[in-house]
């Protein structure tokens, strides 16, 4: 690993390591040339011995280097180094979704939806260059400072796919965030991306991956053996037509997916904007039907989607959790910048000082049938306790008893006692005992 203050390519002093990982370890440096913050990742030595290996991921750096868009990092230069091949970008001063992941839980579901519809742009602007990303995941998703969304990491899978290098130890991306067609080992294209991008939009829904398993292959195989995931079975409160674009994203066939990352970017802005019919025809084709809804605080009416046969199966939330009020990005948590993981300030919000709250007059609404949903259920157990009650002490299943007066008996004998007791439903027990003299 390259020491602190190090010099790589004669310009790019290191000054702080931001983060590590299986393939490379990236920093934050100086460059002397033109006096500036960069960010500096440093892939393992072993990389730089695979001359087939540096040839492509020189190709694929002059590559992501043309893409001139808001929402891709930039890519500066291109290196060797004793310490590994290196490659310089754009120091982006923020944090990773994967690091405010870990500080918040899961966001508010018009969050959570406006940084992938911001990351889905700039697969696109990749897609329309041919350059597909591979490896999309919340650590490859960068928020700024100033709320921005920026995509890193391209073309660093695809180097190291198409030389064939495999390293003790390392995979090729992240099986968590594998499209299907990657862990049936086919080629990953443009559709497998937006995949990705669906198990990002779930993690940032629920607080959680959709496939979990001991093993990388345990996870394969319920991602392509089980139905296609559920947000809100997770997490209560996710509208129905967000989990609906999320669940077109996750569509087991490439097919059924979105067209393009534009066309998910569409539909996530349309409901950021009050409406789901961006989600459209589409959304039947992933086996999602969609009707009008109600309409919303602001008088547009909202597509409501639910699933039918087919598409998964629809269950109950147990254990559902609320979102946290905190669940937010706010500006200034910290003042550490990163460019692909490490702790950072969290970004702010698009417009208006914060973000939009997903509170309408549908929330009271649940919440008074939440109270009496909940005195129903109490007075149900009052009256199954006073039944329980009842059964157990026998009360009301046998008929008391008759009183009758009993015949004075003292003195008499037996056959004169028997019809006096006969007829009052008395029975006389006899006792023979021997008098001692």
């Amino acid at each position: 690993m390259a020491e602190i203050g190090s010099v790589l390519g004669g310009r790019y002093r290191l000054l702080e390591l931001l983060g590590q990982g299986g393939m490379a370890t990236i920093y934050r440096a100086h460059d002397t040339q033109l006096g500036r913050d960069v960010s500096v990742k440093i892939l393992r030595p072993e990389y730089g011995r695979d001359p087939d290996f540096v040839s492509r991921f020189r190709h694929e750096a002059q590559a992501v280097a043309s893409l001139n868009h808001p929402n891709v990092v930039s890519v500066h230069d291109f290196g060797m180094d004793p310490a590994g091949p290196f490659i310089v970008m754009e120091y982006v001063d923020g944090e990773d979704l994967a690091t405010l992941l870990r500080r918040t839980g899961p966001l508010q579901p018009r969050q959570a939806a406006r940084l992938a519809a911001e990351a889905a742009r700039a697969l696109a602007a990749a897609h329309a260059r041919g350059i597909v990303h591979r490896d999309v995941k919340p650590a490859n998703i960068l928020l700024a400072s100033d709320g921005r969304v920026e995509v890193t990491d391209f073309g660093i899978a695809r180097a190291i796919a198409e030389a064939q290098m495999t390293l003790p130890g390392t995979t090729l991306g992240s099986v968590h965030y594998f499209s299907p067609e990657q862990a049936r080992g086919q080629p990953a294209t443009e559709r497998s991306d937006i995949y990705s991008l669906g198990i990002v939009l779930y993690e940032l829904l629920t607080g959680r991956r959709p496939f979990e398993g001991d093993s990388a292959a345990a996870i394969a195989v319920a991602r392509l053996t089980g139905p296609v995931p559920i947000p809100s079975a997770v997490r209560q409160g996710i509208p129905p037509e967000l989990e609906a674009i999320d669940r077109k994203a996750l569509a087991l066939e490439s097919k059924d997916r979105f067209a393009s990352a534009d066309a998910m970017a569409d539909a996530l802005e349309a409901y950021l904007a009050g409406s789901g019919a961006a989600v459209g025809a589409g959304a039947v084709a992933a086996g999602l039907v969609v009707a009008t809804g109600a309409p919303g605080p602001d008088g547009a009416t909202s597509a409501v989607t639910m699933p039918i046969a087919g598409a998964g199966v629809a269950r109950a939330n147990p254990g559902a959790m609320p979102y946290p009020p905190d669940a937010y990005v706010h500006p200034g948590a910290s003042d550490r910048g990163v460019a692909g993981s490490g702790p950072g300030r969290a970004g702010a919000p698009p417009t208006g000082g914060r973000y939009a709250s997903d509170d309408g007059p549908g929330d009271h609404a649940t919440g008074a049938w939440a109270w009496i949903a909940g005195l129903l259920g109490l007075a149900i157990l009052v009256v199954a306790g006073f039944l329980v009650f009842k059964l157990m002490s026998g009360a009301g299943t046998q008929p008391s008893p008759a009183q009758v007066k009993v015949p004075t008996f003292v003195g008499q004998t037996y056959d004169v006692a028997r019809p006096l007791a006969d007829a009052t439903g008395l029975v006389i027990l006899v006792t023979e005992f021997v008098q001692s003299t």
